[in-house]
């Protein structure tokens, strides 16, 4: 029951990176508007990967937006898996205003 294509980590940093740096460009932070951008660029990172055909793993995409203020965040997960075919990958983009972490987490479905 392996992978026919396995997670790529890399692959999927480059997707993030692309989407998240093009959909932040210029954005300002606003508590209405970042719960929205959050689903918005989950939605859109996971359409991406699914473009890579991963078959039978479930992709999931977690993002936050805060506001820099002189303050520190420290974003954690948790997860149990199979380290030899589920894996993972974060990317984390910061203006001047606000940072932004995408994280996502490919798991293999036996």
């Amino acid at each position: 029951m392996e992978p026919k294509t396995r997670f790529k980590s890399d692959e999927v940093e480059h997707i993030i990176k692309h989407i998240v740096d093009d959909r932040m460009q210029g954005f300002k932070y606003h508590p209405k508007f970042c719960s929205n951008m959050c689903k918005l660029l989950s939605d859109e990172i996971k359409d991406g990967i699914k473009k890579l055909k991963y078959d039978r793993y479930k992709i999931v995409a977690v993002v936050h937006i805060g506001e820099k203020r002189d303050q520190s965040t420290v974003v954690a997960s948790r997860c149990a898996w199979d380290k030899s075919c589920d894996d993972f990958a974060t990317y984390t983009m910061e203006t001047g205003t606000l940072f932004c972490t995408a994280s996502v987490f490919g798991v293999y479905n036996e």
